[in-house]
């Protein structure tokens, strides 16, 4: 659980700066689920030209097929109401071209100086199945 101290937009305009400079694909969303700051490397990853128009939206903009969409939002709310992280590796997907991708998910709730959830940070690592193929049967000769 991260605990932060400070008013809500302080810690918006935090993770938005820092998220404007991150490399990695990562996003925050408040208790109802909706982008607060997203990473422009997520947003690239999934054709977004500008991060900023993804908030105050749901993951349904991203996400076309319902069931994956429907198990992040569930994740989600899981997470919301729990002082537990959350790291799953979820279900593969196929993208445009025909490549199979698994995502790893790292889900962390935000609480307020009152201990109130106000949102989740998000952290994402996409991979090949090639990538996977390579962990589980490529080993170092000695």
């Amino acid at each position: 659980m991260a605990q932060i101290t400070g008013n809500k937009i302080d810690i918006l305009n935090s993770f938005v700066e820092f998220y404007n400079q991150s490399p990695y694909m990562n996003f925050v969303k408040d208790v109802d689920c909706k982008f607060l700051a997203v990473s422009k490397s997520f947003a690239d990853y999934f054709g977004v030209s500008d991060p900023a128009s993804l908030i105050g939206k749901t993951s349904s903009v991203l996400l076309k097929n319902k069931i994956v969409c429907s198990l992040y939002e569930q994740l989600d709310k899981e997470v919301l109401s729990s002082d537990d992280s959350v790291l799953r590796i979820l279900p593969s997907f196929v993208d445009p071209s025909g490549n199979q991708h698994y995502v790893q998910v790292s889900k962390t709730v935000i609480k307020d100086k009152n201990n109130e959830p106000i949102g989740i940070i998000v952290d994402l690592i996409v991979f090949s199945f090639y990538f996977v193929l390579k962990l589980i049967f490529v080993t170092k000769s000695p």
